[in-house]
């Protein structure tokens, strides 16, 4: 039987009230030594959204919290300089250095399943008409490992390639995921910093025009950073094995439609031999190996076949980041230990070796047994110490500040954060200035 609203509206304000791990969140936001006072927070209400919410202490946050009856989420936003204060309409307050401006913040970033056009995450079959249908939970649980993958990526490159070290994964209740890079050298960047990482990573302006697949440029960037068989893999052992995106003979015609490799005399009965494969996994072996095999046979014709599939994959596989979320420092994300609107699953931190593991109907969800302890047992302790556990450390080369100083923004170059992917010597010894190249770092002809 059905919750009733009243229940729902009830479970909700004794958890913001009395459980909410507020000094697990205190603790997160002020760990390299910022003022809890200086942070921004917006309360998510039942018929408001309040912004510039301050707090100086433990006690101060609770009572925050419990003044807003109808508290529905909460929102992390900046670190302030000098102040938190609303700016005046229309006022930049970028253009005012010594005004109460938002100068550091996490980067962070917000993986949605809804953007992979891939899955279809609504109940039952699509209506003849285009009408909107309802999101299945159990369709976005089901499909989580596409959620684990993007952060796995997303991980690695930011790691190897920027040198960040810190992180902390939380799963936002419903369809995505939230990941927060808690380094100093992330905390100071400006919006142009973090508009290049988000530039860097980010697929969505990388994809054909109908978006069926990454563009070429893309796949050289992957194949540059050594990432194209990990790719392979991933799709392969998770998206085809593990969740079965090719067990159905819709589901093939849909990926084989958008191969778009039909018209070729060599692979014009494709899809009815594909058609009569017993699994996904079959079915997928089959198409690489004779798309593969074509291109390796008759290289001068059909070299580009391969490519094309490559092409395809990374369209399945890659991270798709909301951009806006990660570019601008000003930009509020839902806090950890938050409980889902609609789902009341609370978004609980993540390790590392559980992302494709991780089963979201296990999260803890209010007014389902066992939830306090489950809260408990993901770093959500009243103490606050749990959440410490739950931060992922990785040692990088390129970290030569101490974590617990805090660096002006000024101190940071980009020329530092962007990877210098020049291989030659001959390459190293000219100005990056003097050799033009795209966003991925594909010279440009």
């Amino acid at each position: 039987m059905a919750a009733t609203p009243a229940a729902i509206a009830q479970w909700r304000r004794s958890y913001y009230t009395d459980d909410f791990p507020v000094k697990a969140i205190v603790w997160l936001t002020t760990r390299l030594g910022d003022e809890l006072v200086l942070r921004e927070w917006a309360i998510d209400a039942d018929d408001y959204y309040k912004r510039y919410v301050t707090a100086k202490d433990v006690d101060e946050f609770r009572a925050r919290m419990e003044a807003h009856r109808g508290l529905v989420a909460l929102h992390a936003g900046p670190v302030w300089y000098k102040k938190v204060t609303k700016p005046a309409l229309n006022q930049d307050t970028r253009l005012l250095s010594e005004a109460p401006h938002p100068h550091r913040r996490e980067l962070v970033f917000d993986i949605d399943l809804n953007d992979y056009d891939f899955l279809d995450l609504h109940e039952g079959p699509p209506n003849p008409g285009g009408l909107p249908r309802p999101l299945s939970l159990e369709k976005c649980d089901a499909a989580w490992p596409v959620a684990g993958i993007a952060v796995q990526l997303l991980v690695k490159m930011l790691h190897e390639q920027f040198g960040f070290g810190d992180f902390l994964c939380c799963y936002s209740g419903r369809r995505g995921v939230h990941l927060w890079v808690l380094d100093e050298r992330a905390m100071v960047l400006d919006n142009e910093g973090r508009s290049a990482i988000a530039s860097f990573l980010d697929i969505a302006k990388q994809l054909t025009k109908d978006e069926k697949r990454a563009t070429d440029a893309h796949r050289l960037f992957v194949k540059r950073h050594n990432l194209m068989e990990t790719v392979h893999a991933l799709f392969q052992d998770v998206i085809v094995g593990q969740m079965g995106a090719l067990d159905t003979n819709t589901a093939r015609e849909d990926f084989l439609e958008r191969l778009d490799l039909s018209e070729h005399e060599s692979m014009h009965n494709l899809a009815d031999e594909v058609s009569r494969k017993d699994s996904g996994l079959d079915a997928w072996k089959y198409i690489k190996t004779k798309v593969c095999g074509q291109a390796k046979k008759h290289s001068k014709a059909c070299g580009w076949f391969a490519a094309r599939l490559d092409e395809l994959v990374l369209a399945y596989v890659w991270p798709r980041i909301d951009f806006n979320v990660t570019k601008s420092t000003n930009h509020l994300i839902k806090a950890p230990f938050v409980a889902h609107p609609k789902t009341l699953r609370i978004a609980v931190p993540l390790r590392a070796d559980e992302l494709l593991s991780f089963d979201p109907a296990t999260a803890p969800t209010l007014g389902a047994e066992g939830w306090r302890e489950a809260l408990v047992a993901r770093g959500g302790h009243p103490d606050g110490k749990g959440l410490a556990d739950w931060v992922w450390h990785m040692k990088s080369p390129l970290m030569q500040a101490s974590p617990t100083v805090i660096h002006d923004a000024m101190d940071v170059d980009m020329e530092d954060l962007v990877p210098d992917d020049r291989t030659t010597p001959e390459e190293r010894s000219m100005p990056k200035a003097s050799r033009r190249c795209d966003v991925y770092g594909v010279p440009l002809r």
